[in-house]
């Protein structure tokens, strides 16, 4: 059987959790890479209809991007080491579950079809597949997200982010069981902190491929850099405070605004509390005392 590439690498996460840092990790590890960005924005979506054109970007040499027309990519002359497709957010009530739905059942057989039809002569999409879910501790994550968009964004309201962000942390947990073949569950918290975790991630993994942190601190432009220093942060990631991101919304500066107000109602929920707490420790501040 030949196949288009050998891995099939899935990462999900919710706007600001840092899948875009992971991502660049996870492209160092390879020399030639596809990857496909945002694959749904408010749910994990990927309908040839609505998401056209639907581009892959080419990867060669530890994350130098060319972008490809959208089926020369499945051509003799580009065939990759592994495609990466990223997911932020998903359905709340069913986080990752309508991937064999929609990507198995539709976008496989388009994929394989029109690579036939350009010469690549393969049976099916990828011999290996990789699902990883990204968490970030909330006091953080809700920071990131109200300094990034405004009070409207769909991630930024309590009834999305409370629900989204619990999801996750089920995963994380073992309370769900949701990704299916090699499914990682990764802490960016523990990742950003822990070169030790990090190798023990890869190692899960199973990747027949040499380890990697050649672009652990490149900030690529698809997740737009980071909320707080967009600029400075180009290709000084390990620089960034993102584990402090918290301390901005308790400075005096920013308590007096309605989008205080709203950070606090996006952490004000009991079990996102104890989820977060059996993950992450204490918060660093007691919500409802604000």
């Amino acid at each position: 059987m030949k196949f288009l590439t050998d891995y099939e690498i899935h990462i999900f996460g919710m706007n600001r959790c840092g899948q875009h840092a992971i991502l660049s990790w996870m492209l160092g590890m390879f020399e030639d890479v596809l990857f496909k960005n945002n694959m749904g924005a408010a749910e994990f979506k990927v309908d040839p209809v609505s998401m056209r054109p639907w581009p892959f970007y080419h990867y060669e040499n530890y994350g130098e991007k060319t972008s490809r027309k959208k089926w020369e990519v499945f051509a003799p002359g580009f065939e990759p080491n592994a495609i990466i497709l990223g997911t932020e957010n998903a359905y709340i009530d069913k986080f990752a579950t309508n991937y064999n739905s929609i990507f198995n059942r539709k976008k496989i057989p388009e994929i394989l079809r029109k690579s036939n039809e350009n010469g690549l002569e393969v049976d099916a999409f990828s011999k290996h597949r990789i699902f990883i879910s990204v968490i970030r501790s909330p006091h953080n994550h809700a920071a990131s997200c109200l300094k990034w968009r405004g009070l409207n964004h769909f991630i930024n309201k309590s009834e999305n982010f409370i629900p989204l962000w619990k999801s996750y942390a089920k995963e994380h947990l073992g309370i769900t069981d949701y990704l299916p073949e090699i499914a990682i569950t990764l802490d960016y918290d523990k990742w950003f902190l822990d070169d030790n975790y990090r190798r023990e991630l890869f190692d899960q993994m199973n990747l027949d491929v040499e380890y990697s942190e050649k672009n652990l601190n490149k900030v690529l432009g698809f997740g737009k850099g980071s909320s707080f220093n967009r600029q400075a942060s180009n290709g000084k990631a390990n620089r960034m405070k993102v584990l402090n991101r918290w301390e901005y919304w308790m400075k005096e500066v920013s308590r007096d605004n309605l989008k205080f107000q709203r950070y606090l109602e996006m952490l004000n929920d009991d079990e996102l509390q104890d989820f977060s707490k059996q993950i992450y420790g204490e918060m660093p501040f007691i919500v409802k005392d604000m």
